[in-house]
């Protein structure tokens, strides 16, 4: 499954759209877990800091999300609005989104960090594979690869 924009179209597309935007979402109506504090990856391993809202006055989803070195320096980033959709499916796709990412840009070793409990939870339990939704099944699939992958 495929966000609505590839990842290389979201750097300029959406850089755009957020400069020339003149809607903004009032924050306080934003639905989102409080943010845990960034911990530092090993030497050799990068961090992906991931995290998914939803407007809860208009149902409209963001997600956004980066990778780190292990000294907390930004290598790249990622953000997208999705559109109608409830918080858990806009952690999926933060999740989805920022391990393509990784995946694309040959990160072998990653920290996988973000603040929602019932995804983390969903994304081990031993029948993921089968779970109806599309997003849980490719997360799985992406914890497979040939990786060091960990989820915090």
């Amino acid at each position: 499954m495929q966000p609505p924009f590839s990842i290389a179209q979201q750097g300029l597309t959406w850089a755009r759209y957020y400069n020339d935007s003149k809607y903004s979402p009032p924050t306080r109506q934003l639905q989102h877990a409080t943010p845990n504090n960034w911990s530092r990856p090993g030497l050799g391993q990068v961090c992906l800091n991931v995290d998914g809202a939803v407007n809860l006055g208009t149902d409209i989803g963001s997600i956004r999300g980066l990778i780190r070195d292990n000294e907390g320096n930004w290598i790249m980033g990622f953000k997208q609005i999705l559109g109608s959709t409830s918080i858990f499916n806009a952690e999926l796709w933060t999740i989805y989104t920022g391990l393509k990412l990784a995946w694309d840009n040959s990160f072998e070793r990653i920290i996988l960090q973000l603040d929602c409990l019932e995804a983390v939870t969903t994304i081990h339990e031993s029948n993921a594979e089968y779970n109806p939704n599309s997003l849980v099944r490719a997360i799985k699939n992406f914890s497979r690869k040939c990786w060091d992958m960990e989820i915090q």
